[in-house]
């Protein structure tokens, strides 16, 4: 019988990476999970789940620790080795943080990263503007809006017509509704008009 995970499937706490990525990719998924509620890169696992494991120790710590580097504010990070059998995979632990987290780019600039379902995606200039407006707004929840955040933090996104059946609400109510909370930058529309929650109503989801 094969070895069970240590660890559940992606998401946006969570990502598998067969081995340590370049340190320029691995950044953004840390400043990711930093501008999120956090999350654990597993290195040693293959896409369709199947643990195979790390050899090189102090090479992937290198790469760990360069791509932390390039993030500003720093993510904070704890590396473990984690054993499964005699199969070693490496867990690398972010936590979230207060101060919105950017990544160098190849022209100097920085980019801010959100996790989206699975992936970490640039954070449109909407959503970086909403994030800061955000963390400096507390926005009021009630009933309505707390099943909003419930629907979208269990299902990543949503349609409009898809939220309103989630929770249980007619269309105009759950436009109404939304109002504040795209306002206060809980919840993001993206391509396609589906929503998402941003960082902020991810931790508000959990509060």
């Amino acid at each position: 019988m094969p070895a069970e995970r240590p660890c559940g499937p992606e998401g946006p706490e969570c990502e598998w990476k067969v081995r340590v990525p370049a340190p320029d990719r691995l950044s953004r998924t840390l400043a990711a999970f930093h501008n999120g509620v956090g999350g654990s890169v597993w290195v040693g696992i293959e896409d369709n789940g199947r643990m195979v494991g790390v050899e090189d120790l102090p090479r992937a710590r290198r790469r760990i620790e360069a791509a932390a580097a390039l993030c500003e504010p720093r993510p904070e990070i704890q590396v473990d080795e984690r054993w499964v059998g005699a199969m070693r995979l490496i867990e690398v632990q972010v936590a979230p943080g207060e101060q919105l987290c950017a990544v160098e780019t190849s022209d100097g600039g920085r980019r801010v990263y959100v996790r989206e379902g699975s992936s970490s995606r640039p954070a449109t200039a909407v959503q970086v503007k909403r994030m800061e407006y955000g963390a400096q707004t507390k926005v009021q929840l009630d009933a309505r809006s707390r099943r909003v955040l419930t629907a979208l933090a269990s299902r990543g996104r949503l349609s409009k017509g898809e939220l309103a059946r989630a929770i249980s609400a007619g269309p105009r109510t759950c436009r109404r509704t939304l109002i504040p909370l795209l306002d206060g930058g809980l919840v993001t529309e993206g391509a396609g008009g589906f929503l998402s929650l941003t960082p902020l109503g991810h931790r508000r989801a959990r509060a």
